[in-house]
């Protein structure tokens, strides 16, 4: 007998719950909490499956160490225009549910989409990469005009961009008179018309200098200055090129091909003004962005060598309080204090 003065034999075992009943609890508590709302996520798809018999599509969408049981059935699978594939990034809406089943939460997917901007970026790596391999980013670059004689700049018609510009050339004491070459300097038929100027001007043997510019926007915005045909004529420009295109953070194949990039339109005077950038640097901007003001180097801040530093007396007062510190112990010790 134990203290409460029953035996083992008296206890009641517990009630055993079957799987079903455990798992179908457990899907009736996500479903109080989530109530059927909807959430989108993104990520990628990984272990692709599709079911030969109902059509379903079941994959892993995994970000970092996170990972997601993910359903699409057969009736949306059957209608996506491309099939998932594996290591696509997505963007997947739907409810959040456990599959009774496995016990297993898991998204049933209602909304399936490509991220474009994961693909974006994976494109642009891919095209620096090439640009690399073909030399375009390590090659000579052309040396600017000091002072350009006639800039041809392409921009779009009445932008704040072409102002910038304009001013930036009258700040800094350029005379010439831009010829303008307007184009759509975004969406589908950007890259076409930008490359169409680019030809246009260097057929015009008085253009010494061309400027590409607009202003900033997000990585699909400016995708037109991702175009391989736009990268090549301006490497294969007969004149330099130099880009003014969006702001600092933003970065395009266009301005790594360029024979000079400046982050913003506003700085295109300032840099045909500086000194003319080394063999290879296509980032003058660089240092006109990161200008600071002028801090004095140490050497300004010391004493003329005509006037004499100031003798420092702690060394010497410390000595003498040592000595008077021993003398006084010797006098001690022979009994003359």
């Amino acid at each position: 007998m134990n203290e409460t003065g029953k035996t083992p034999n008296d206890y009641t075992p517990s009630r055993v719950t079957s799987l079903r009943q455990l798992n179908s609890r457990l899907r009736r508590l996500v479903e109080e909490q989530t109530q059927g709302e909807h959430v989108r996520v993104r990520g990628m798809a990984w272990n692709v499956r599709r079911s030969s018999t109902t059509g379903h599509v079941r994959f892993l969408l995994r970000h970092n160490r996170y990972r997601l049981p993910c359903v699409i059935f057969g009736d949306l699978a059957q209608r996506l225009p491309d099939p998932i594939e594996d290591r696509q990034a997505l963007i997947v809406e739907g409810q959040v549910e456990v599959y009774a089943v496995w016990g297993e939460l898991q998204l049933v997917v209602r909304k399936v989409e490509l991220d474009k901007a994961v693909e974006e970026r994976q494109t642009l790596t891919a095209l620096k990469a090439r640009a690399r391999a073909k030399g375009w980013l390590d090659r000579e670059r052309k040396p600017l005009p000091r002072p350009p004689q006639a800039i041809g700049l392409i921009a779009g018609t009445g932008s704040k961009a072409r102002e910038d510009v304009e001013g930036s050339l009258r700040d800094a004491g350029i005379q010439s008179t831009p010829i303008d070459k307007a184009a759509n300097m975004e969406g589908p038929d950007a890259a076409k018309e930008i490359c169409s100027a680019l030809t246009a001007l260097n057929d015009d043997p008085e253009v010494d200098l061309i400027v590409i510019t607009r202003g900033g926007g997000n990585r699909r915005v400016l995708w037109a200055f991702n175009d391989w045909k736009l990268s090549d004529s301006i490497v294969h420009s007969r004149v330099p090129v130099l880009t003014a295109i969006g702001h600092r953070q933003d970065e395009t194949l266009a301005d790594l091909v360029a024979d000079v990039r400046v982050h913003t339109p506003s700085l295109v005077g300032a840099a045909l003004v500086q000194d003319q950038p080394k063999e290879g640097d296509a980032t003058l901007a660089d240092e006109l962005a990161d200008a600071r003001p002028h801090t004095p180097a140490l050497a300004d801040t010391t004493l003329p060598k005509d006037q004499p530093k100031a003798r420092s007396w702690a060394p010497v007062i410390i000595l003498a309080l040592v000595l008077i510190a021993l003398l006084i112990a010797i006098a001690w010790s022979r009994g003359w204090l």
